[in-house]
């Protein structure tokens, strides 16, 4: 069996320093992720001012923004998570039990987001979830009785990712059953990889293309659904793939090396992509039912290619050296993307209140003011949660799995180019008045 090539993370590290965060996977992808939050926050005080939502060129420079940012969390959980997954597979080594996966990513999703929910009570005053539907709220599967308004008014994402959560062991078990390491090649276990992931793929796409061209109550009602999202998973999912193929010992093809190697291809490429989806008329957040349908299938061609053109470089540079690192993994960057799963849940309460405050005339008025006291406050409010919350109950997780013999593989905390990431998602919601 074939050691695992030279990877990302096996690369020489940055020197630490006493504000670096250390240890961080995949620093570049962190702080896309923590610069893709700050997107969702302009975005939605972007509609609390009326900027993005008055017809003109900033508003049709907005309307791509959120949808962007939801497929770029996305794509980051499935390539993150699965990834250990498909390693483990290909190299026909041990895997992580399911229930150690379920217990990190439930006590990595669920203490902040009850913490940033009583935030929401005790801070905001919010008054709006009544007796029952207290527990679809807490256990984020509200979604699924129409309760998505209620609560967070950004937690809709949050479920998704819930949903992917139970759903991913799943697909890892099917892929086993349908390529045992005993019995089967290296090459024979990746073909079934893409064969059984594409399929999810295209179920995604499938899914999608019913919601949007079907009756109004199908778009109303399945825009929430995990499977709406299930092609941004996989899409994400197959980088996974073919990163773990190259740490077993396999060189990446000559095109692929060509955009890894010129970070700035691949970003100027992305710009131009995303102009495109400024100039289609695409409305404000999820909501591409009116479009006609040649205009969506140019989105997301467009789509398509932007995520991953974006994030290429980061995931598959050895090296980390080229100027696209240093900016995407500067120091502020990285402490942005650590705390971006608790900007995602407190922003929008502070930007309600602010724009509260400014129809009472107690707020300056105005977007900059709006933007920039909403993402302090969200920003402090995050790393409270960060320190004060997620981090002890990683660690009590971390000890009581411990404690029953439940850890990790060795060799996964090697070879795991990509720690597991918050379960940040965006919400497109504007909003609620």
């Amino acid at each position: 069996m074939a050691g695992p090539a030279p990877s990302a993370g096996d690369a020489p590290a940055r020197p630490a320093s006493r504000i670096r965060p250390a240890n961080v996977p995949m620093p570049a992808l962190a702080g896309i992720r923590g610069l893709a939050a700050v997107g969702v926050l302009v975005y939605h005080v972007a509609s609390t001012t009326g900027l993005a939502t008055t017809p003109g060129p900033i508003a049709d420079l907005l309307s791509p923004l959120p949808i962007v940012a939801v497929g770029i969390f996305i794509g980051m959980s499935g390539l993150f998570l699965f990834h250990p997954m498909s390693y483990a597979h290909l190299a026909g080594v041990p895997h992580r039990p399911t229930s150690v996966f379920l217990a990190r990513r439930l006590g990595r999703i669920y203490p902040a987001y009850w913490f940033a929910l009583l935030g929401l009570v005790v801070l905001f005053r919010y008054r709006e979830i009544h007796g029952a539907e207290w527990l679809p709220i807490l256990t984020l599967t509200h979604v699924y009785v129409g309760l998505e308004g209620k609560g967070l008014f950004v937690s809709w994402t949050v479920a998704v990712e819930l949903s992917f959560y139970l759903f991913l062991p799943c697909v890892f078990w099917v892929i086993r059953r349908a390529a045992p390491v005993e019995t089967t090649t290296p090459r024979q276990r990746l073909r079934v990889q893409f064969i059984v992931v594409g399929l999810m793929y295209l179920l995604g796409l499938l899914f999608r293309t019913a919601v949007l061209l079907g009756p109004h109550s199908w778009l109303v009602h399945g825009r929430y659904l995990f499977f709406n999202f299930l092609d941004g998973f996989g899409g994400g999912m197959i980088f996974a793939i073919v990163l773990s193929w190259r740490q077993i010992g396999n060189p990446l093809p000559s095109w692929f090396q060509y955009f890894v190697e010129r970070p700035w291809v691949c970003l100027v490429f992305a710009v131009e992509l995303y102009w495109v989806g400024t100039r289609l008329g695409i409305p404000p957040g999820l909501v591409l039912g009116p479009l006609p349908p040649f205009r969506l299938l140019i989105f997301a061609v467009s789509l398509l290619l932007l995520i991953p053109m974006v994030c290429l470089p980061g995931i598959f540079d050895e090296h980390g050296t080229a100027r696209y690192h240093r900016v995407f993994a500067s120091t502020p960057l990285l402490w942005l993307g650590g705390i971006s799963y608790g900007i995602y849940l407190w922003h929008l309460g502070f930007v309600v209140q602010f724009e509260q405050w400014v129809r009472e005339d107690h707020f300056p008025a105005g977007f900059w003011p709006l933007a920039i006291a909403s993402f302090v406050c969200s920003a402090i409010a995050a790393a409270v949660s960060y320190f004060l919350v997620e981090q002890p109950a990683l660690r009590l997780i971390k000890r009581r799995l411990a404690a029953t013999g439940r850890t990790v593989p060795a060799h996964g905390e090697r070879a795991r180019v990509a720690a597991e990431p918050p379960p940040t998602s965006t919400s497109t919601r504007a909003p609620s008045r």
